[in-house]
């Protein structure tokens, strides 16, 4: 669980959730019936983010390195460069990396669902 964990910053998370919960607290300012609004709102939101996070964890397992490879040798950043040794180059650039619109996007999928009940 230390290990999952290991790469998140506050600050960025702080950043991810306001951004996420931006829209939702807009749209709950402007209505009548505001818990009803910021659930469904929060809802959106967080599909929105969860969806974006399995596209963000498929990029960072390397199913797309391929493709990566294939635009930076047709665009001519490297022409002398290898499949081997981009795939080693994005391994080392994701070590450390964390998926905060994944995380972001369930912990506003339990708010939503919590504010939810309570309407």
């Amino acid at each position: 669980m230390k290990k999952l964990f290991s790469g998140l910053k506050v600050k960025d998370f702080i950043i991810n959730l306001l951004i996420c919960l931006i829209y939702p607290i807009c749209k709950t300012i402007m209505s009548d019936n505001k818990l009803l609004v910021f659930s469904d709102t929060a809802f959106i939101m967080s599909l929105v983010f969860i969806i974006g996070g399995v596209v963000s964890h498929l990029i960072r397992s390397g199913d797309f390195d391929i493709t990566g490879f294939i635009a930076a040798r047709s665009f001519g950043k490297a022409k002398d460069l290898t499949f081997e040794k981009y795939k080693k180059d994005k391994i080392n650039e994701r070590k450390d990396s964390f998926n905060y619109l994944f995380f972001v996007g369930i912990i506003v999928f339990v708010i939503s669902m919590i504010t939810g009940a309570i309407y």
